[in-house]
């Protein structure tokens, strides 16, 4: 192995660091016997043969200019069955240089603020229950406990949550780290270890399994497609920054990934959960806010029933109604059944979609016929079971209830809640062993999404998901927070933090994250309202709207819906101004974007060059500082416009911005000395061009429209016949108010 020892010390900068491989076996362990290594140094390639007596190893990797390839594959040659556990890669001998203590060596995890509410973690941290109580998750995330136990244990990245499946070794003292990666999630997952021998790192990487303690490995039997990359970073103080060279090596690996096509990117889903209903839900009310939706919010797309549907249980749905029948449908509530009410929502010009889990309530036929189809995960014994997806009659019954709620009933969508009960837990809670949690996922994402339309979509729902895109192979979007319901202040905090971790991995165009809803959202008190309506449209998250449209649409904050939803681009790249992750356990409180919110277009000469917001989410006031440089702008005179009351100022005018608690700001930057432009809109501009004098608007849709602009125009005209349009005196700019027949074009004459 020396020579992998010294291609690993080229590739990470580290003299002294080694690799060993182990097998790990329900009998026990298993070291290599002998090892044969090929390494082509022309090719940069290698390849490291592994004999253990019972089993055969191979290991094919490649190398370049800080970075490296890995894929594993062993095989059963000892002629019995073998119960295989994990095997596991340990790296040794990892230093960050002279002046790097080692009590200053640390790991990030996007996990970490997930449980712990910490970002950069000692690596001499232990792990335990208590860390989490001291962390205050206690206290906010009750719920989730109760759901989620056994989370804290000396592994890392052996979560539920889905998390972003890499991880950073570095020094607070230095801009160099080492980054582990998964490239693949056919069979295994990756979790590690990290601990100090000799005031060096030991870095355990471990493919495990979800679901089973052990994988029954048939004589003659091959697992492959156990697939990393390992690399160094030298910005490994940028949070932004960390997985960039990790990302560019897995988007080579992954096939065209749902996350990159435009279901759920530019439009919003209104769910039947959000803001209000709950369960509360009826086929009359739905429709019509569905037509209400069509005539007047042209982002909304989706109509997603959620949890209520069905009679049975507290749930009301998911994968024990076809059990039942079409007797299980709430005749109160859908009297014409779920295929008639998909058929009615496609008339209004909308796409159905529903809600599922694999979560059965013990009073349902299925729990009290099958009881030997499902699993306690849960401390009561009065919550609800869960399907054993490792039986093969359950999964025969799965494939039959996914012809009835999406075949037959025509829904176009699926939201799969709960989603981590049956195939992200670590814990053996499987009674069969012939398949790991990942290839029983595998199988269970196919069989939705072929039964889906092409432009169908998918979403994660619990636990949690951490911004995994390796789930968007087959997923669109998936929810990262807690349900803000009608307004839940600490919930809104909470994503906050979340949200960061997963926007800074600006994975978007691979999968979706999803911020849950905007609404009237009447517990969050205007202040609060604002915050996160500000939050959601900067992180470029906003996915689900909610409540009855047709009955709020008087509410004063529906005006703000509208702008907040004018111009969807989610999954759009995030930035954060001077924040040091390895510094704070907080979340940013400075975000931006690059462009306009109410427009696609990038680096045009007459719209916004950057969107702003600022955060306070603390009890105190807090003054606020900004710069070009933090901005990445060039050198010149800048406005900043207020999303929200319109008022255009110098840039500069908010270097020492006071906010009160709880308190933010929302702002678009446009470059002073480039013309003729415009700074704010509420509905969607396509084009703004500058033609024989005149700055030519184009808007998507046609409805009411206010567009302020930097200067006085002497006339305005439409393209098409019937607009109405007044120009009015704002402060510090001009506005172009009015009402388009539709879409078009705004001819400005100045």
């Amino acid at each position: 192995m020396k020579k992998v020892n010294g291609i690993l010390s080229e590739i990470t900068d580290c003299r002294d660091i080694s690799a060993g491989f182990l097998i790990r076996l329900e009998s026990g362990d298993l070291l290599p016997e002998r090892t044969e290594v090929e390494i082509n140094r022309k090719t940069r390639r290698g390849l490291i043969y592994n004999f253990y007596g019972g089993v055969e190893e191979t290991v094919w990797f490649a190398w370049d200019a800080g970075r490296s390839t890995w894929s594993r594959s062993i095989r059963n040659v000892s002629g019995k069955t073998l119960h295989l556990k994990e095997t596991a890669l340990v790296l040794k001998g990892i230093g960050f240089g002279k002046g790097c203590a080692p009590e200053k060596d640390y790991y990030y995890h996007v996990e970490n603020p997930r449980i712990y509410k910490m970002m950069a973690m000692p690596v001499d941290l232990k792990l335990t229950p208590e860390l989490v109580k001291k962390s205050g998750w206690d206290c906010l995330l009750e719920e989730t406990k109760y759901f989620d136990p056994a989370i804290t244990c000396e592994r890392i990245g052996a979560s539920p949550y889905q998390p972003f499946p890499a991880a950073l070794l570095s020094n607070h003292d230095s801009p160099r780290g080492l980054v582990h990666g998964s490239l693949s999630q056919k069979v295994f997952y990756h979790n590690y270890v990290f601990r100090h021998e000799k005031g060096r790192v030991a870095w355990e990487i471990f493919s495990s399994l979800k679901g089973i303690d052990y994988r029954i490995f048939l004589p003659g039997e091959t697992l492959d497609g156990d697939t990393w990359y390992i690399g160094t970073t030298t910005e490994a103080g940028d949070i932004g920054r960390i997985f960039s060279g990790y990302l560019d090596e897995l988007r080579k690996h992954l096939p065209v990934s749902r996350g990159r096509t435009p279901t759920n990117r530019h439009s919003v889903m209104w769910g039947s959960s959000n803001d209000g209903p709950v369960q509360d839900i009826d086929q009359e009310r739905i429709l019509k806010t569905a037509e209400f939706a069509r005539k007047n919010l042209p982002a909304v797309e989706w109509i997603y029933i959620d949890w209520g549907y069905g009679k049975t249980g507290d749930f009301k749905g998911g994968m024990s109604v076809p059990y039942e029948g079409e007797q299980d449908i709430d005749p109160n509530k859908f009297p014409e059944g779920m295929k008639k009410f998909a058929d009615r929502v496609r008339q209004t010009g909308m796409k159905p979609s529903i809600w599922i889990a694999n979560m059965i309530e013990r009073k349902t036929r299925l729990a009290k016929e099958h009881p030997e189809w499902l699993y306690d995960r849960f401390p009561s014994e009065k919550g609800p079971r869960i399907l054993d997806i490792s039986i093969p009659e359950v999964r025969s019954y799965m494939e039959k209830a996914l012809d009835r709620l999406i075949t037959e009933y025509g829904f176009e969508g699926v939201k799969h809640d709960l989603w981590s009960y049956s195939f992200e837990d670590s814990r053996p809670l499987f009674s069969r062993k012939e398949k790991s949690g990942y290839e029983l996922r595998n199988w269970w994402t196919q069989e939705m999404r072929k039964r889906l339309p092409p432009w169908g979509y998918m979403q994660t729902g619990c636990d949690i998901v951490m911004g995994n895109p390796l789930l968007g192979e087959l997923f669109n979007n998936y929810r990262y927070g807690i349900d803000i319901n009608e307004g839940n202040w600490d919930n809104v905090e909470t994503n906050m933090l979340w949200g960061a971790a997963c926007f800074a991995l600006r994975c978007g165009d691979l999968f979706i994250p999803n911020s849950d809803a905007i609404g009237i959202l009447g517990k969050l008190k205007d202040r609060e309202y604002m915050l996160w309506l500000n939050y959601c449209i900067v992180s470029r998250s906003i996915l689900e709207t909610g409540g009855w449209l047709h009955k709020n649409c008087r509410h004063p904050r529906y005006r703000l819906v509208k702008k907040a939803m004018c111009c969807l681009n989610n999954g759009q790249d995030v930035y954060f101004c001077g924040y040091d992750y390895r510094k704070t356990h907080s979340h940013p409180d400075r975000w931006y974007f690059e462009g306009a919110h109410f427009s696609l277009l990038r680096d045009n000469p007459h719209l916004p060059a950057r969107t702003i917001a600022f955060f306070n989410t603390g009890n105190t006031p807090r003054t606020f500082r900004i710069g070009l440089r933090h901005l990445k702008l060039e050198k010149g005179e800048y406005t900043a416009t207020d999303v929200w009351t319109l008022k255009t100022c110098r840039l500069e005018d908010y270097d020492n911005l006071v906010l009160e608690p709880k308190g933010s700001i929302l702002f678009s930057v446009n470059r002073k000395d480039k013309g003729i432009q415009v700074l704010d809109s509420d509905t969607k501009i396509d084009a703004a061009v500058e033609e024989k004098g005149k700055l030519r608007i184009d808007i998507a849709h046609g409805g009411d429209f206010c567009i302020s602009v930097s200067r006085k125009p002497s006339r305005v005209s439409f393209s098409e016949k019937g607009a109405m349009i007044r120009i009015v005196k704002g402060e510090g700019n001009w506005r172009l108010e009015g009402k388009a027949p539709s879409a078009g074009s705004l001819f400005v004459s100045y």
